[in-house]
């Protein structure tokens, strides 16, 4: 991407064609780890995770739980970190410490034991840890996080988690199912459709399926809300996917609210944008800031946070809350200022306008990324099956 000034006075990050070049390869490779103006994308946090020197699980040995900590490194010691640990209880830092590790040699591995218990009151524990440098380097500085992992002490069965609300929320919403996304690069080139057959070939799929960028009138699907005592709104879905329709984009519900509603706080993966299978460096916990903007020189499909238990959008001048609580089921959301539609029709970003609405996603089922693009397809377990998918929220409010 070339930084270029368009004719009515515009910036953006010019591609193959935009330079009047034929012929061209179009953003072919233009959204790879880094921007162009060499900001990380999300998928760099899961590389860095990918490749941490250190690896933390958790063990059953005799009836008792470890830690297994496994050294990676193959030249050095395990003397150059210190482990920084948070228990998470329902979503809420407990207790920190530093853990005590001995020397662990390269390409070795040492049992320790847990330095913490779970309250037994708890319906769901997780036990991060960090690795930091004890001294800057020629690379990073002091404190940098050159690894991290969460465990699982406790977690609870969705299925038995049932929301009830807080009470009315201070705006009207009209959810509708949809099946789209914005096509993203390993979906297929949405620019150049001479390209699809040598490359992701699922946007070409969709297409042909009919499947609607601002409608899923290609599934059967019911809707129904119940309004609670306290003034929340239940909302449930049913999805009936026909088998001709294998391996669609997502399923879920989308709605839209004010854009005054502009600081998020979720339980659920984060910080971090990611996807059903681009999700392991994110880690369970609750998270606040503001809708990403569009991380991508190309306009598509952003911003998914996967197994969020619940999403609050408040509005910081008079303290409203919207909260939308995901019940009995852990649901996909996201919640950007572009409809589905919008990214998808536009080239770059100057074509792109923020919405007056803050639109939200909310997915029981998200289809995986893959690396169609430059690379293979998602593996099949992240690709959406024919079925019967049901899911239901609740819709409230509250002021902070």
């Amino acid at each position: 991407g070339i930084t270029q000034r368009t004719e009515d006075g515009k910036v953006r990050f010019a591609y193959g064609g935009q330079f009047g070049d034929e012929p061209n390869d179009g953003n072919f490779v233009a959204d790879g780890l880094l921007h162009a103006d060499m900001t990380p994308h999300p998928a760099m946090r899961e590389v860095a995770w990918v490749h941490r020197p250190i690896r933390v699980t958790l063990l059953n040995k005799n009836g008792q739980k470890k830690l297994k900590v496994e050294n990676r490194q193959w030249f050095s010691a395990l003397d150059n970190v210190r482990a920084v640990w948070t228990m998470i209880v329902d979503g809420v830092v407990a207790k920190t410490g530093e853990l005590k590790v001995p020397v662990i040699a390269p390409d070795s591995a040492a049992l320790l034991s847990l330095p913490v218990r779970p309250p037994q009151s708890a319906t769901e524990v997780f036990f991060n840890i960090e690795w930091r440098l004890n001294k800057p380097t020629s690379w990073a500085s002091k404190n940098h996080v050159v690894a991290w992992d969460q465990v699982v002490l406790r977690v609870a069965s969705p299925a038995r988690q049932r929301s009830t609300g807080s009470g009315a929320p201070p705006v009207a919403v009209t959810p509708r199912v949809t099946l789209w996304r914005a096509a993203t690069d390993n979906d297929g080139f949405k620019m150049m459709p001479h390209l699809w057959a040598n490359f992701g070939r699922s946007l070409e799929r969709w297409l042909a399926m009919g499947i609607a960028t601002d409608g899923a009138d290609v599934v059967s699907s019911t809707t129904t809300v119940t309004e609670l005592v306290n003034g929340a709104s239940r909302y449930d879905h049913v999805v009936q996917v026909p088998e001709h329709l294998s391996d669609i984009p997502r399923i879920g519900a989308t709605f839209e609210i004010p854009a005054r509603f502009s600081q998020l706080r979720w339980y659920g993966r984060g910080p971090h944008e990611n996807y059903p299978d681009r999700k392991l460096s994110a880690m369970v916990g609750v998270y606040e800031q503001s809708p990403d903007d569009l991380p991508y020189l190309m306009p598509q499909e952003f911003g998914l946070r996967t197994d969020c238990r619940w999403l609050e959008c408040c509005d910081p001048k008079t303290g409203e809350v919207v909260r939308i609580e995901a019940d009995r089921c852990h649901l996909h959301m996201s919640a950007t200022r572009y409809r589905a539609h919008d990214l998808f029709a536009a080239r770059d970003r100057t074509e792109l306008t923020r919405h007056k609405n803050l639109v939200i996603h909310l997915d029981i089922a998200h289809r995986g990324l893959g690396t169609a693009s430059c690379g293979p397809d998602t593996l099949e377990k992240y690709h959406i099956s024919p079925g019967t998918y049901r899911f239901a929220y609740v819709v409230s409010g509250s002021t902070r």
